[in-house]
């Protein structure tokens, strides 16, 4: 295990989610895409806690629950969510 704490970003879309990495000090440690499946979510939360240990998970785009849902293992984590204004928060 990696001894780090890591910030994670995903951009939310229909068939594919694609996420970044970074450390404490915002250096990039990795980006990539999965699909937005069951088996997808958590091959990205396991591939981005590779990395260490998740601080927060910052979630853009609308619409996309499951991916929250998702996110509700993390324990210790935080979770952010932006978006449209628009979109309401769920």
């Amino acid at each position: 295990m990696v001894d780090r704490v890591v910030f994670v970003g995903v951009d939310t879309h229909a068939d594919v989610h694609h996420a970044a990495v970074v450390d404490e000090l915002g250096r990039w440690l990795g980006d990539r895409g999965f699909a937005t499946t069951p088996a997808g979510y958590a091959e990205l939360w396991g591939w981005a806690g590779s990395f260490g240990a998740i601080a927060v998970a910052g979630v853009e785009g609308g619409g996309h629950l499951v991916l929250r849902c998702r996110l509700e293992p993390l324990s210790g984590s935080s979770y952010l969510r932006w978006g449209m204004r628009d979109t309401p928060m769920r």
